[in-house]
């Protein structure tokens, strides 16, 4: 008998987590929880990302912002299964 490797494909999602506050001129990271198999790319799909922060195709939002406020940005995660989730988020800079 031969071993067998079954894949199960997921379509993405995110967590309902709330990305904590940044401050002004102090570096930043934090990682918006996308899953899904095969794992998902995360897009800005509408909003301003506050200035001085990156989001990576992983989820990843880092950087040093420079200006404060309150920001709100829809966020997408897509991987090819089923349909692109959305999100959206609120990210302040105090």
């Amino acid at each position: 008998m031969e071993d067998a490797t079954i894949v199960v494909n997921a379509p993405a999602r995110f967590a309902a987590a709330t990305a904590p506050a940044a401050e002004t001129g102090k570096y930043f990271i934090y990682q918006f929880a996308a899953t899904g198999t095969p794992a998902p790319k995360v897009t800005l799909a509408s909003g301003t990302l506050p200035p001085g922060l990156q989001l990576a195709p992983g989820g990843t939002l880092s950087g040093t912002p420079t200006q404060g406020g309150t920001y709100t940005l829809t966020l997408q995660a897509t991987n090819g299964i089923g349909t692109p989730a959305t999100a959206t988020k609120t990210v302040t800079v105090r």
